[in-house]
């Protein structure tokens, strides 16, 4: 049968363009009309190439050469290809047959929502509430995308014979146009008139809300029987959708759950602001269900907007806050007064404030004949490790160590100074021991113990040219150096007159004429301090007070750690681990954001928003902790270090996002709830709350994990250890610079409370990939981080009680209540170890220490303050009225 023959043009019953058994491009056999609209025909067909039926629809004859129509035949097929969900039509293909242009999608064999609700009326609660879940799921697919509908209808969903949803016909449908954050102005009229926005109607911005609105008059429709918007005309249409109240809807609930009530109205709100923010958030209003546990059941992976309009989202109780915020208080204080490894400042105390300690330095640099101001000059607190590590070797008791730690202290004040600005080559230009190099003449280096003792001093001397053309060296200025050397081993804290003369063990690093050494004459066998100096024509260039943690031949200013013992090998196998499982984390984490862009699995959203949080962040860090100084140089600084490292940061945040993200929404969706909450703005949601002030209660009793690892170690005589992790990287020390510095360090705690949850979550969803079980996951994971801080523990027992109670705290804080908990624990944690907290009043540092409790306080009592917002107090709290203790009533 031809073409021709198969046309019916003179059909008045059916007037369709194709009789059954017509062959379509030669692959499809017409098996009937399904049905006939604006937007076109549809036929049920044979595709006779693949074996299975499609649905055909074909643009009206009459518009069949309108480029428009055609053009949006294109875009039709083009969106609806981008979406696959079991709730949305599969479309396939778009072809043309002699000229005509048809497309073939999905035939689903059932009816549609309208002629079932003309057959029956209404469905049972039950039904209705099925319907409008799978609806919801099928369009927020659809949103996830980027598509909007613009014309969904009773009429365009289809119902197959198991009662499953099929969103079909996207004749009308647009691409978000994104603005930033928000979606940009999509304007179009189109649509059916009983279920178009107003927006629709007056020609504003098409978002989401459009799609909600028509959901909500689905979902009116659906519990009624009856459609929400009646007229007679266009015009009357028009009317209801943008002036009758919404109010006017309700008289026709009166056997309809509340909560439903609510829901629809919520949905039809006039302005679309006030509507649900997204399908899934309307799945999510409706009583009872669990999106997420049916997008799992169906084998699909939650997304975002589905995570984050999950879980419940009511505000926890007074008396639950009370319990929270007394129970952070209690742990708060039980940290500040008990003594912990994890608080090197209790065993090393800076012991003079660095105004005082500046004030000494200027006295020195005066007796040896410096000029009193140069242009370039930094100062800082720095940690000697190496005598940590001595004193970890050497001291066996408590008593033993602090008694070392009064002479040794690990803890110095140096200061810089050079004739021209310095400008560090380190990331993040910081002045350093040995960086600028002290390579210029005029340079001076000066370090004192933290109670003033003179440790070491150096000064480059300015270089000359003599009569015969050779270079030489020349001191600034001649000074008597008897008496200067006399002076300055006093500084040191020696009598000089307890010192015997010995032989020079360390080079000076600068040019000298003279070197000598002294030594205390000890009758005990200890190895002896000494002190070593080298002048250039009498003036004092170098100074040194040599421990015996420093080694012989070294040169002068030049620490290095002791050679490692046996006791240290558990601490470097943990450092190797800590490498080995970081340059896994980077390789899966590189292959996995891969994989998910390939996909279009990735929340792009989020992770544009955790990357620019994140280089902000660093950004800010660098700025406030960098030594600045006006230089023409600073601002390639400025670009290569600090906005290159912050955009490095950015960039590793996002690639770990994108790589974790979609793999935590699938394996364990609950810890992503309170998080998808926090990326998207919504700062003062009770659950972000709840979680938070749960995680900084859980950071608190993570540092008393330590505190207790100290008790078990000193309840079987083992002597307290300095932690080496924080002796190697100080960052306690710079908060006690004052200025900006305090803002740095906070900066600092909120950079690794972004990035340490990530990379804890990573690894846990990675051995649940891998093991296939949720509990086995769990185990290793514990198992793994217990043995890294095990290794890196000073002794077996501190470190098994220290590693276990992390190891168990971070678990059950991820597993259950997520990343939001973890991040602030990790931030809460970081702020009571990064500034010295204290107990002690007395101490210079006690108000710059209180500065991370009062950060700690704000964070959680934020938290606690979303968590509870609206609710009234407990009626069991006391207040006192006229002298009489009385219940305080419940508002």
């Amino acid at each position: 049968m031809g073409a021709d023959d198969a046309r019916r043009s003179g059909d008045s019953s059916a007037h369709a363009r194709f009789v059954p058994g017509a062959m379509i491009a030669g692959r499809y056999r017409v098996v009937s009309l399904l049905g006939r609209g604006g937007m076109g025909e549809v036929y049920r067909a044979d595709d006779l190439r693949l074996g299975q039926t499609v649905a055909i629809k074909f643009l009206p004859a009459l518009v069949e050469k309108d480029e428009a129509r055609l053009a949006r035949l294109n875009q039709e097929v083009r969106l609806a290809r981008e979406v696959a969900h079991p709730n949305v039509a599969r479309v396939f293909d778009i072809g043309d047959f002699e000229g005509e242009h048809f497309l073939t999608m999905e035939f689903v064999d059932g009816e549609d929502l309208a002629s079932l609700l003309r057959r029956v009326g209404r469905p049972n609660p039950d039904k209705a509430m099925e319907i409008v879940r799978q609806i919801c799921a099928g369009v927020a697919a659809l949103h996830e995308r980027g598509v909007l509908h613009r014309d969904l209808k009773p009429a365009n969903i289809m119902l197959d014979g198991r009662g499953r949803v099929r969103i079909m016909d996207f004749g009308l449908a647009l691409r978000q146009q994104v603005d930033g954050s928000s979606v940009g102005a999509a304007r179009s009229a189109g649509g059916t008139p009983g279920y178009m926005a107003p927006e629709q109607w007056s020609g504003g911005p098409v978002t989401e809300a459009t799609d909600v609105y028509a959901i909500g008059l689905i979902l009116h429709e659906l519990f009624t029987g009856r459609s929400a918007a009646q007229g007679e005309s266009i015009d009357a249409y028009r009317r209801w959708h943008l002036s009758t109240p919404v109010e006017s809807v309700s008289h026709s609930l009166s056997e309809v759950n509340p909560e439903i009530e609510r829901v629809i109205l919520a949905c039809i709100a006039k302005d679309p602001s006030e509507r649900p923010a997204s399908a899934l958030a309307v799945s999510a209003m409706l009583p009872g269900g669990d999106p997420i546990a049916t997008a799992l059941a169906a084998g699909e992976t939650p997304s975002p907007d589905m995570v984050a309009a999950a879980g419940r989202v009511d505000r926890i109780s007074p008396t639950h806050a009370v319990i929270l915020g007394v129970t952070l208080l209690a742990a708060l204080l039980t940290w500040v007064v008990l003594p912990s490894p994890l608080r090197p400042w209790d065993l090393a105390p800076p012991r003079k404030p660095p105004a005082v300690l500046a004030d000494r330095v200027d006295q020195i640099l005066a007796r040896l004949g410096s000029e009193e101001r140069l242009p370039g000059r930094a100062q800082s607190f720095v940690f000697d490790e190496s005598i940590t590590q001595w004193l970890r070797r050497e001291s066996g008791t408590d008593r033993d160590l602090s008694s070392a730690v009064k002479r040794a202290d690990p803890v110095s004040f140096l200061v810089r100074r050079s004739p021209r600005a310095m400008l560090p080559l380190n990331s993040m230009t910081r002045v350093t021991l040995d960086d600028p190099a002290v390579d210029r003449a005029g340079m001076e280096v000066i370090q004192l113990f933290s109670d003033g003792r003179l440790r070491h001093f150096e000064r480059v001397p300015a270089r000359r040219v003599d009569a015969l053309g050779d270079e030489a060296g020349s001191a600034p200025r001649a000074v008597a150096s008897e008496e200067t050397l006399a002076a300055l081993i006093r500084d040191a804290g020696f009598d000089p007159g307890s010192l015997r003369s010995a032989e020079p063990q360390r080079r000076p690093r600068v040019f000298a004429d003279r070197v000598l050494a002294w030594e205390e004459v000890n009758d005990d066998g200890a190895e002896p301090w000494r002190v070593e100096a080298a002048t250039l024509e009498g003036a004092v260039v170098s100074f040194e007070v040599v421990g015996p943690w420093m080694r012989a031949g070294q040169e002068v200013g030049r620490t290095a750690p002791e050679r490692s013992t046996r006791s240290d090998a558990p601490a470097r196998v943990a450092g190797w681990l800590i490498f080995t499982l970081l340059l896994v984390a980077i390789t899966v984490m590189s292959l996995l954001a891969l994989r998910h862009l390939r996909q279009g699995r990735g929340d792009l959203r989020g992770a544009r928003a955790l990357a620019l949080a994140v280089m902000g962040i660093a950004l800010l860090r660098w700025l406030m902790l960098c030594d600045f100084v006006w230089s023409p140089t600073m601002f390639d600084r400025l670009v290569s270090a600090g906005v290159g490292l912050s955009l490095f940061a950015g960039a590793i945040a996002w690639v770990l996002y994108i790589a974790l993200e979609p793999f935590a929404r699938r394996v364990w969706p609950a810890t992503m709830v309170s998080w998808q909450r926090l990326v998207r703005g919504q700062f003062r949601d009770p659950l972000v709350g709840r979680d938070l002030i749960v995680g900084a209660i859980g950071g608190v009793l993570y540092l008393l994990a330590g505190t207790a690892g100290l008790m078990v170690d000193r309840a079987l005589g083992q002597p307290s250890v300095i932690d080496l992790s924080l002796a190697g990287a100080p960052f306690w020390l710079i908060p006690l610079m004052g200025g900006v510095r305090p803002v740095g360090i906070m900066l600092v705690a909120i950079q690794s409370g972004v990035i340490v949850p990530m990379v804890s979550l990573l690894f846990l969803v990675v051995m649940r990939m891998i093991v296939r079980r949720s509990w086995v996951a769990a185990g290793l994971f514990w198992l793994i981080y217990s043995a890294s801080v095990l290794l890196s523990s000073p002794t077996l027992l501190s470190g098994i009680v220290f590693g276990s109670l992390v190891a168990t705290i971070l678990l059950i804080l991820l597993m259950r209540y997520g990343l939001v908990a973890i991040l602030g624990s990790q931030v809460v944690g970081s702020l009571l170890t990064l500034f010295p907290v204290t107990s002690d009043t007395g101490a210079w540092f006690f108000s710059i220490g209180l500065i991370g409790v009062v950060l700690a306080l704000v964070l959680s009592g934020a938290g606690l303050a979303a968590a509870v917002a609206g609710r009234s107090a407990p009626a069991w709290l006391v207040a006192r009225r006229g002298g009489a203790a009385a219940l305080v009533p419940s508002s």
